[in-house]
């Protein structure tokens, strides 16, 4: 076999995977797009927004990071984890609600909305200076936690779809409980980790990066 047919082999078997792998993950492939729909959705209520409300905005910004900038590492990360875990219990908990879809597909949705307003705010008020601070502070921990809350919502989506279809058929056994309660442990555990990345990379950099 020649190398132009090993390659054309090779493309053809890591095709092949990232279809499969595409199939599997169909659901939060779609929950990412509705967070990506929502990033859009975000950027262009700032260009539609009065300038009275990006000012508000970014002036709550300016006090928010003053204050975390007075506050030691521990601080920071205590102050972190409700923001990732929060939306993870929501998530949850909706998991084993029989109609809570369009509850866990929103969550993406609202996250996504929620940054691309603030993100395309921190530009409008500060040009490029916004650039990195959104790159260095926001996006390491904010990559990590959106992936970690798209899995979550893909399992709440399943274990809901299931309850809807035991109580329509009338049947009580095949729902996996344990099994995402042992996932969502594993979830909480990563959501701490981004907890942690945030507050180090907050702590460390924050006296060298500045807005404005």
């Amino acid at each position: 076999m020649g190398a132009g047919s090993r390659l054309k082999k090779s493309k053809s078997n890591y095709a092949g995977y990232i279809a499969s792998c595409a199939r599997r993950n169909q659901t939060v492939l779609t929950l990412a797009g509705l967070f990506i729909v929502g990033t859009v959705l975000g950027t262009i209520l700032v260009s539609i927004s009065q300038p009275d409300t990006i000012s508000m905005l970014l002036h709550i910004v300016d006090a928010f990071v003053e204050i975390r900038r007075a506050m030691g590492i521990s601080e920071i990360f205590f102050a972190s984890l409700p923001l990732v875990l929060l939306p993870l219990l929501a998530i949850f908990i909706c998991g084993f609600w029989a109609i809570s879809q369009p509850i866990i597909i929103s969550i993406p949705l609202i996250r996504g909305l929620g940054f691309g307003f603030s993100a395309a705010s921190l530009y409008a008020g500060y040009g490029a200076s916004a650039i990195i601070y959104v790159a260095v502070f926001i996006l390491p921990s904010m990559i990590l936690s959106t992936i970690i809350l798209l899995f979550c919502a893909g399992e709440a989506l399943r274990l809901s779809n299931g309850i809807f279809i035991m109580m329509r058929s009338g049947g009580s056994d095949g729902l996996p409980i344990r099994i995402y309660c042992a996932r969502f442990l594993v979830f909480a555990g990563l959501c701490i980790i981004s907890a942690i990345i945030e507050a180090t990379i907050f702590y460390a950099f924050s006296g060298m990066f500045w807005l404005g």
